[in-house]
């Protein structure tokens, strides 16, 4: 996740007044898919250097504090709605048969 990111951060720097920002990254990841023949470890090879670079230019995260506010209670299950989950206490799903839209 922390190199996905780092990743997003270096084509916004070297980018900044680029005007179709998720164009220009979906045109960089299709050219380093190509560079490394989608090679899945090759890429990831690519992502962690990225990420090595991004902590030289902006420093460390404390990933402890990251990794304790990852995932609240309250976001795993807005999560789990989002998904088709079901709301905690409620006994169904939106798209469930318990749904009425004739209200």
């Amino acid at each position: 996740m922390c190199a996905r990111v780092a990743f997003l951060h270096c084509v916004l720097a070297e980018n900044a007044n680029i005007s179709d920002y998720w164009g220009e990254v979906d045109k960089l990841l299709v050219a380093l898919r190509n560079k490394y023949s989608n090679d899945a470890a090759k890429l990831s090879k690519c992502f962690g250097r990225i990420l090595t670079a991004d902590h030289k230019i902006y420093g460390d995260v404390e990933m402890d504090n990251l990794l304790k506010n990852a995932r609240s209670p309250a976001q795993e299950e807005t999560e789990s709605i989002v998904t088709g989950g079901v709301i905690a206490g409620a006994g169904g799903t939106l798209e469930g048969p318990e749904h009425d839209d004739e209200e």
